[in-house]
């Protein structure tokens, strides 16, 4: 039954705990997943440890929400089993994503934080591509780390937050 106040969630602490006892999901497209693009947010990427479940993949041709067995199914194939929590970009489309969940017999919990929280916090690690996450450090460390090495070398360094970093240190991506 949907009513105000029963989704349980966490926040942006216990969303980074998450993966280490359950599945994280982000709903979004695979591209703003992987940190390929990102039209909304200042950093691009997702949360280290989250599985990519988009959105799109809960729902049949006609737009209504996939059968519960092939959501259930759909979810299971993803390593859900007990504990999932949800995320998106801004907290709207993981409820959406909340409800195909439950209706596949999930208890979701929701971070309505989501990716727009998550990004504006610099001193979060921020995962790239399928699941690389720069040696496990957040966004600052990495640039004082490259600010530090490049600066005695007589180099600046610049980073645009909203693209993407390369893994390999290519800066043409």
């Amino acid at each position: 039954v949907l009513a105000r106040g029963r989704m349980p969630v966490v926040d942006i602490d216990g969303a980074a705990a998450f993966p280490s006892h359950g599945v994280l999901l982000d709903v979004r497209a695979p591209e703003r997943f992987r940190g390929e693009v990102e039209p909304i947010d200042p950093v691009a990427g997702h949360i280290p440890g989250a599985v990519n479940a988009p959105t799109t993949g809960h729902l049949a041709s006609d737009g209504s929400f996939l059968p519960e067995e092939e959501l259930r199914e759909r979810f299971l194939a993803l390593g859900v089993r007990d504990r999932v929590a949800v995320y998106c970009g801004s907290g709207v489309t993981a409820s959406h994503a909340a409800i195909a969940l439950t209706l596949a017999g999930f208890e979701p919990v929701l971070y309505p934080g989501s990716w727009s929280e998550w990004s504006n916090h610099p001193d979060r690690a921020v995962a790239l591509g399928d699941g690389w996450m720069p040696f496990g450090l957040s966004l600052a460390q990495i640039t004082e780390m490259l600010s530090t090495t490049t600066a005695s070398a007589g180099f600046d360094v610049v980073l645009t937050p909203s693209r993407p970093l390369d893994p390999l240190g290519d800066p043409t991506g």
